[in-house]
């Protein structure tokens, strides 16, 4: 099984596990918000933040391990960064909300919420890329569109597709969410692994 793995091409590695990740952290993160409180959300939101940070650090790390000084720091700064960039998303897009009908509704928010996230996390994750990369400044601009566009296509589609609890919606549209975000986020990496071989 993991000979196999191994042969896959790593631009679909990178897909399929962000999509695996993405299904999984959603999924039970949207569960748990759902099933609290008002009062209660927040801090849900707080802890389920620090176990999508979780998992998609572990796995980013374990397929960026070979380029990587220190993976763990990638890891951390996921970890840690997600529940900021969670924080700002939801405040921009609280702030929208009496203006959902002109704004464009679900898609413009997850592109708000998704976009605020990626360009937190990506900034936390650039301090382990740019000792190793050129240009790895460009990781935070397309983290920043990756998630954007799988928040907002995700979101859109997960709702759309009416299942019968919130958790398998968010674990749907987390699914095509983390699909749109490993495609984009792992062009970039192509990109910047191409120009740190040619420097």
């Amino acid at each position: 099984m993991v000979r196999g793995w191994q042969k896959v091409p790593w631009i679909l590695q990178w897909i399929l596990a962000h999509a695996a990740a993405f299904a999984i952290a959603s999924g039970m993160s949207f569960a748990m918000v759902a099933d609290g409180n008002f009062n209660d959300v927040l801090w849900v939101l707080f802890l389920s933040a620090l176990f999508s940070g979780g998992c998609s650090g572990s796995v980013e790390a374990g397929l960026l391990r070979r380029m990587l000084r220190y993976p763990g720091w990638w890891v951390a700064a996921t970890i840690f960064a997600t529940p900021l960039g969670v924080a700002l998303g939801a405040i921009a897009v609280a702030a929208g909300l009496d203006r959902s009908d002109t704004l464009g509704g679900p898609i413009l928010f997850g592109i708000i919420f998704g976009t605020s996230v990626g360009a937190v996390v990506g900034a936390a994750q650039w301090f382990s890329l740019q000792s190793h990369m050129k240009d790895a400044w460009l990781w935070i601009i397309f983290s920043a569109i990756g998630r954007g566009l799988g928040w907002a296509l995700g979101w859109t589609v997960g709702e759309a597709a009416n299942f019968p609890t919130v958790g398998l919606s968010a674990a749907f549209g987390g699914c095509l969410g983390g699909i749109i975000y490993g495609a984009i986020t792992g062009s970039c990496f192509l990109r910047l692994r191409m120009k740190k071989r040619d420097s």
